[in-house]
């Protein structure tokens, strides 16, 4: 699961990424998971969209094709 914060900052699985090198990270560190597996991705209410396309856009190009958004309730669980 990914989780991005007001402030920008990009959770996966509760580990910090950085935003600028988001996709070589995340490449790195799950370019060689099953792109079947379902990604989930979620986000504070008041992020920029362009912030979430940013994210959004470097899963997908990584090759992962099953993407799921994740409802507010959620989103707050991953938070903690």
């Amino acid at each position: 699961s990914i989780v991005i914060k007001k402030n920008g900052e990009v959770l996966v699985n509760k580990e910090k990424f950085s935003l600028n090198n988001f996709l070589e990270e995340f490449n790195l560190k799950y370019g060689n998971f099953d792109k079947n597996s379902l990604v989930y991705i979620g986000a504070d209410k008041d992020i920029k969209y362009d912030l979430f396309m940013r994210v959004y856009s470097s899963v997908i190009k990584v090759g992962f094709t099953q993407i799921g958004l994740l409802t507010r309730w959620i989103f707050f669980y991953l938070l903690f």
